[in-house]
Parts: C-alpha cells; sequence; structure tokens
C-alpha cells in the first residue's frame, strides 16, 4: 500500500478492481466442473495465493491504514470466459474508489 499511497501523491486517488473472497470457492466449483478447464488451470490454485485471500473489508481497512479515503466501494462481477465455446461466467468481485488523505 505504501507504493499506492506514493503515486496517488498528496491528492491523488485509485481505483482498484480485485476478487471478492466468495470468488474462490465459486472458481474452484467452475473449474471442477468443466473438466478441460480444471486440468489447465487447477494447478495455480495449489501453487499460487490467490488475491482473494483477503477478508471482506481487508483491502479498505488497509488502504485506511495507508493514509486513503474511501471514497466508495461496492460488490461488481468480472465477467469471464471459461470453455472454448465461449461460455461466461460471472466471478464475484468488488472495486474501491479511494483518494489521497491525511497521513498518518
Amino acid at each position: 500500500m505504501t507504493s499506492l499511497a506514493h503515486l496517488a501523491g498528496a491528492t491523488g486517488g485509485i481505483f482498484l478492481y480485485e476478487l471478492a473472497p466468495a470468488s474462490r470457492d465459486f472458481i474452484l466449483g467452475q473449474l471442477k466442473g468443466e473438466g478441460a478447464p480444471a486440468e489447465r488451470f487447477g494447478f495455480v490454485f495449489d501453487r499460487a495465493p490467490l488475491p482473494v485471500a483477503r477478508e471482506d473489508g481487508a483491502l479498505q481497512s488497509e488502504l485506511a491504514a495507508a493514509g486513503f479515503d474511501i471514497v466508495s466501494t461496492a460488490p461488481i462481477d468480472y465477467q469471464g470466459t471459461v470453455t472454448a465455446e465461449g461460455r461466461h461466467v460471472n466471478v464475484p468481485a468488488f472495486f474501491v474508489m479511494a483518494r489521497a488523505g491525511a497521513r498518518q
């Protein structure tokens, strides 16, 4: 968060779009149900921490601790394509708009 605060400076703002905590189970369920995508992408879940590891509200708390004022936050879906045929799914996500605030 320190780097974001540096980039925002004293008067800037940021917009973050991140997968929601609920998306991990959603994605795993989708991959398991599809077969081929699970074979291609399942290894990622075994080897790499996902950004959805945060609890609800954790990102907002981290931003506030870094000196940002939260302007707006809301759930939003991330639309992804999961099959060669182009089947779409809406993955739970959220956005946060924040502006530089008083540094602590």
